[in-house]
């Protein structure tokens, strides 16, 4: 996983001579197979090795009938889950004998909200009513701009004027400062504007339809809002794709001074909206980044008259939808209902596991801290950190031998590698605010939805508190020891594996060497070569947007790219769709690098090789729900299949571990196996 940055794939084309013709790649077809019948029998490892490896797992495995998706991390996630609930339950035990400690008071004291369910009928929507009051009581475009830029300060949430986010200076990565993104819509643009996704839309728009009425909206009413408020995210999606096709730089970044913002929204006046935002007056705050001004530009259009209603009913639905979950049971199951059939699952989690899992996402970083003191020794650390370095130190053998880089590239690309943060198991320090929250227990008047919208708050404040502060390159951001999962930082150049990630089956310190490069391993390897990926490459070592490549490596870089590009699409999907090269290309970089580096730490020995490679295609396996799977299709990681074969049939110490020939169909020709690094 790597973080998504605001300067998108659309910038690298910028900077990339895109006018270059594509090389051309066999026409073969490569059909990709993510699941084998019964009866069938596991293909040879020169035929399919995903299947190989994962056909009798695939066969005898089944997706639980609340998920969406089986994958070779799932395990992992259910022992994090498994502890917490353990942090929830001992965290009860000390607060009634009186031991807490302010994390342990507080998960006590929401979950003791959250299984209130006759308070949480009796409190309704809470403090929650007079957010949304204040929404209908709106008359003009301008109280909309306004009163969104109040709410977005305490909740986040800032309707379709766009989104205030706070992050680092992208040039010189010394304080944090403001950026405006594009209002977020319910889908993906691309999603929005494909019709073949009508399925998904019809169970929104009743959704919508249900959660107005519920709200108090008469049945034609909300119908009539449903409709309009999906129309008007269509229309959005659909110009905003063509003003990218018109005009590329309309998704680059852009730096503007604070004076200028009111050119992005012609139809308000911008200042009394900023200083509703609470950003009008920040000390020395006067340089902002705008990431997709096209696309803010095409939303602010909508701040009409005509457009207010439909504008004031989407912002009561995105709030009532982001804490249905907190709300009397009728809202919950709504949400719990719409998301089964989002995600296909056969039926929803219990509302009690609902209500705990929303608890850990609430007070993520209390779970965090304690899931850290419990479950991350130093020595696990220490461990990893070795693992670490040793690929560290493999990757970097790989840049010294890159023939297509220049000399004066190289230097810069081992310095940017070396400079590379490595964070492990949980963050040093914790946010501040974390040691002065108090959520009430119903007992002392909590409530669940009240104890949300405090937490949110607080997030929020300390968000914003830090736009002019010193930006600090070894803080975690938003990951959680807890995660399953592991990122690549391209604005501070960092690393991070989370405890959550270091077990078993990823990483196990008493498994053989070579499984746990494969696991573990492979996931470091991944998130060191983001740094080098289509996007990671535009940043030096510090993190910052810099041009450090010369004109001849650039133009080399991308005719590798392109390859890249174009062996991934030989590979059609089980719906005989064709693989996204493009969309995908970071992703595939990012595997193809890893498992090149991990193949020479294995040194050409074949049973290591073979132990390796399998414990890589194990890492990868997955099951989906048909509904998944095409969320999946469209996302920036190719399917499990094609991590695995894709990226083994480029790789030459494949075909050393196993006896692949011409005839076999994993087989490459030399001369048409891709990589980059």
């Amino acid at each position: 996983m790597r973080r998504k940055n605001i300067v998108v794939w659309c910038l690298a084309l910028l900077l990339s001579g895109i006018g270059m013709p594509f090389v051309q790649a066999k026409p073969a077809v490569f059909p990709v197979r993510v699941k084998l019948d019964s009866a069938e029998t596991v293909p040879a490892a020169a035929e399919d090795f995903y299947l190989h490896v994962n056909g009798d797992w695939l066969k005898h495995t089944t997706i639980p009938s609340t998920a969406d998706r089986l994958d070779g991390m799932s395990e992992a996630d259910r022992q994090v889950k498994a502890r917490l609930q353990q942090i929830t339950a001992e965290a009860a035990a000390h607060q009634k004998a009186g031991t807490a400690n302010r994390d342990e008071q507080n998960i006590a004291a929401l979950s003791a909200c959250a299984g209130d369910q006759a308070g949480r009928e009796r409190v309704g929507l809470g403090k929650l009513a007079s957010v949304l009051q204040s929404i209908k009581a709106i008359r003009t475009p301008q109280e909309y701009a306004e009163r969104m830029a109040a709410i977005s300060v305490t909740l986040g949430q800032s309707g379709l004027i766009g989104s205030v986010q706070v992050r680092p200076d992208p040039f010189s990565n010394q304080a944090y400062t403001v950026w405006i993104d594009p209002p977020a819509l319910d889908f993906p643009r691309g999603v929005l504007a494909d019709p073949s996704h009508e399925a998904m839309f019809v169970s929104y728009r009743s959704y919508v339809k249900d959660l107005l009425q519920l709200y108090g909206e008469d049945a034609s009413a909300a119908e009539h809002e449903a409709a309009e408020i999906f129309t008007l995210q269509r229309e959005l999606a659909v110009q905003s794709i063509a003003a990218g096709q018109r005009d590329l730089e309309s998704t680059a970044l852009h730096s503007w001074l604070k004076k200028d913002i009111h050119k992005l929204y012609r139809s308000i006046t911008i200042e009394p909206v900023l200083q509703a935002s609470g950003l009008g007056s920040v000390p020395g705050n006067q340089t902002w980044y705008v990431s997709d001004p096209a696309d803010i530009r095409i939303a602010a259009a909508q701040l009409t008259p005509e457009k207010l209603p439909v504008l004031k009913a989407h912002a009561i639905v995105q709030l009532l939808h982001e804490y249905s979950s907190c709300l009397p049971s009728a809202y919950a199951q709504l949400n719990a209902r719409y998301q089964q059939q989002l995600k296909g699952i056969a039926s929803p989690e219990a509302l009690p596991q609902q209500d705990q899992e929303r608890c850990w996402n609430l007070l993520g970083e209390a779970y965090g801290r304690q899931y850290a003191a419990r479950y991350f020794p130093a020595a696990q650390g220490s461990q990893v950190m070795a693992y670490v370095e040793n690929i560290r130190a493999a990757f970097r053998a790989r840049l010294a031998q890159t023939d297509w880089l220049g000399k004066s590239t190289r230097k810069m690309a081992l310095a940017k590698l070396d400079a590379m943060i490595v964070k492990v198991g949980a963050p040093k320090e914790w946010p501040a605010w974390l040691d002065t929250l108090t959520v009430l227990p119903p007992a002392q008047g909590g409530s669940f939805i009240d104890a949300a919208l405090t937490i949110c708050q607080q997030r929020r404040t300390a968000e914003l508190a830090l736009i002019g502060k010193p930006f600090q390159r070894d803080g975690w951001g938003t990951v959680l020891p807890q995660t399953v999962n592991a990122q690549y930082d391209p604005s501070d150049n960092s690393i991070t594996f989370p405890a959550g990630i270091l077990q078993p089956p990823i990483y196990d310190p008493a498994a053989p060497a070579m499984k746990n490069l494969g696991g573990l391993g492979m996931i470091i390897a991944h998130e060191i070569t983001h740094a080098f990926d289509s996007s990671g490459a535009h940043y030096d070592a510090q993190g910052c947007i810099r041009n450090w490549w010369t004109f001849t490596d650039w133009q080399a870089y991308v005719r590798h790219q392109q390859k890249i590009v174009q062996y991934y699409e030989r590979y059609h999907l089980p719906d005989g769709s064709k693989a996204d090269g493009m969309r995908t290309v970071q992703e595939n970089i990012a595997d193809l690098g890893a498992l090149d580096c991990l193949t020479d730490m294995a040194a050409g020995d074949r049973a290591a090789l073979q132990q390796l490679y399998t414990s890589y295609a194990q890492l990868w396996r997955e099951q989906l729900t048909p509904a998944r799977f095409q969320r999946e299709r469209v996302g920036t990681h190719s399917l499990g299949a094609i991590r695995v074969n894709a990226v083994l049939s480029t790789t030459d110490g494949f075909y050393e571990a196993f006896p692949v020939t011409p005839a076999d169909a994993m087989y490459v020709p030399p001369e048409e196996r891709v990589r980059l690094w």
